[in-house]
């Protein structure tokens, strides 16, 4: 098997060094110019006026639902199948949590969630899956036909897209992730917020740093802040996106050629999405057998997630309906490494763990 593009863990150490060291001599350690051109290459890549980082994709989901006037005696409708942090942001601000079923993709079923919509619904809470991108049209019409406010995570999407509009770009707000497991992982936890409106910057910006303006501290805020030294890496890494996603994809076109003949259900996404596979997965009722079997060969697997979210214990003295696809994918689900540094032998040993399985 040739190769199209190869990385190297190590291909980035002296840059990196030098940049720590850069910002350290520096002692700009917040606030610096770096952090501000972070932010304006997350905006232009998500076709948003303006993006403020912040400390993570969580204070930037939490911040985004606040800031947007959600609280208390409001509902917020959120997939059943994600990271508990697009669930646990609705509960801290406030609001109440409504959770919908999913599609055969993973994404939030907005035929369901039309019939979750009471007098109290005030926003919806769309999740790109995988890294994968729902419909931006039917998430936008949904909304409007129901006046509901959205608020975008595209924790796992960061450069995705869908007929070309971008992950980050749709409704109200829209908030990345850049811990270290993302698309692109920071030295540390990480998130952006995108926006258009330039008030709801201002307010957003004045959250991160305890509610700060020029006239004092007026809002409610929180110390949330991206270091220099987080965001300088993060511009290094940013250099590298195209070039790692496309590596991903390449190992996720092999996965899928060599699985094609299997009885499992292999990923699936509208022709109109650039997948940027920060995951790979696929659903097979053998997956816990599959998983023990994998790690006999030395190969890794997750389950994303091994619960729906209304199974988890923070959850369960809410009142909840059942959400059988979410269930089912949830309890079928696995993750093969999928990873721009994994080398061609890696790659091939996990196809022949996984293929021997089911021989």
């Amino acid at each position: 098997m040739t190769s199209n593009v190869r990385c190297h863990p190590f291909d980035m150490a002296e840059e990196l060094q030098s940049e720590v060291m850069r910002v350290l001599m520096s002692g700009q350690s917040l606030q610096g110019d770096d952090v501000t051109q972070f932010e304006q290459r997350v905006a232009k890549m998500a076709n948003r006026d303006q993006a403020i980082a912040v400390g993570s994709a969580t204070d930037g989901l939490f911040f985004a639902l606040r800031a947007l006037g959600i609280g208390s005696g409001d509902a917020v409708l959120v997939p059943a199948l994600s990271f508990v942090a697009s669930a646990s942001c609705i509960v801290c601000s406030g609001a109440e949590l409504v959770f919908v079923d999913v599609d055969q993709s993973g994404q939030i079923d907005l035929s369901v969630a039309k019939s979750r919509i009471t007098s109290n619904t005030k926003a919806i809470l769309a999740v790109h899956l995988y890294g994968s991108m729902l419909d931006p049209k039917k998430l936008i019409d949904f909304a409007q036909s129901n006046k509901l406010l959205i608020l975008e995570d595209a924790a796992q999407a960061f450069g995705s897209s869908f007929a070309e509009q971008p992950a980050g770009s749709l409704g109200n707000a829209s908030v990345f992730s850049f811990d270290p497991t993302k698309v692109i992982g920071a030295l540390g936890t990480a998130g952006v917020i995108a926006v258009d409106n330039n008030d709801l910057a201002a307010k957003l910006k004045a959250m991160r740093y305890h509610g700060k303006t020029s006239d004092g501290f007026v809002h409610l805020g929180y110390n949330s802040q991206m270091s220099t030294l987080i965001a300088a890496t993060l511009n290094l890494k940013l250099n590298k996106n195209a070039e790692w996603t496309a590596e991903r994809q390449r190992i996720a076109v092999i996965y899928n050629q060599a699985f094609l003949s299997l009885p499992i259900t292999l990923p699936d996404s509208p022709q109109q999405v650039n997948h940027v596979r920060h995951k790979y997965t696929f659903l097979t009722e053998k997956r816990d057998d599959l998983s023990r079997h994998l790690s006999k060969y030395g190969v890794p697997s997750r389950f994303h997630y091994a619960r729906i979210l209304s199974d988890e214990p923070m959850f369960k003295s809410l009142e909840n309906e059942d959400y059988p696809i979410a269930r089912r994918i949830s309890a079928t689900t696995i993750s093969l490494p999928s990873h721009a540094y994994l080398a061609d032998e890696e790659v091939d040993r996990i196809v022949s763990a996984v293929t021997s399985f089911f021989k």
